[in-house]
């Protein structure tokens, strides 16, 4: 049962990762091809959505693992293996990587990168709201 469990949640997060990597390139690549005011804006607002969904997605995943882990303590199912420490890590430690697990500190850490890159792009259609009339932009 543990090895099931921690094998769902490390493909849950490697899935993650996999997606939100591909979601992160594909605004890069958009931000890029930007040449217009206007472009830009649709393009901070588009940034701000997908990086809370992101930031949201994490931190759902997280609370996840930790329900699962707390699941397998309760039921008395939980194992010291190589593939749950890494999913799941310990419960004997105050250690951050010891209680989330490998999974669950890259997560901790993508998730504080992703909320920065929010208040970032927040910042973005501040400065082009702020210079709206110069650019001559519409906030519809």
């Amino acid at each position: 049962m543990c090895m099931l469990a921690s094998i769902f949640v490390i493909t849950l997060v490697v899935i993650y990762f996999a997606l939100s990597i591909y979601g992160v390139w594909r605004l890069f690549k958009e931000t890029l091809l930007c040449n217009t005011a206007d472009a830009l804006l649709v393009n901070a607002i588009k940034r701000k959505k997908v990086f809370l969904k992101l930031f949201i997605y994490a931190i759902v995943i997280l609370v996840s693992a930790s329900m699962a882990h707390a699941w397998l303590l309760f039921v008395n199912q939980f194992s010291t293996n190589v593939v749950s420490l890494v999913a799941f890590g310990t419960s004997n430690n105050s250690d951050l990587v010891d209680n989330f697990g490998i999974a669950g500190t890259l997560l901790v850490a993508v998730a504080i990168v992703y909320l920065y890159q929010h208040i970032k792009a927040t910042h973005h259609i501040q400065v082009l709201f702020a210079l709206r009339r110069q650019l001559n932009l519409n906030f519809d």
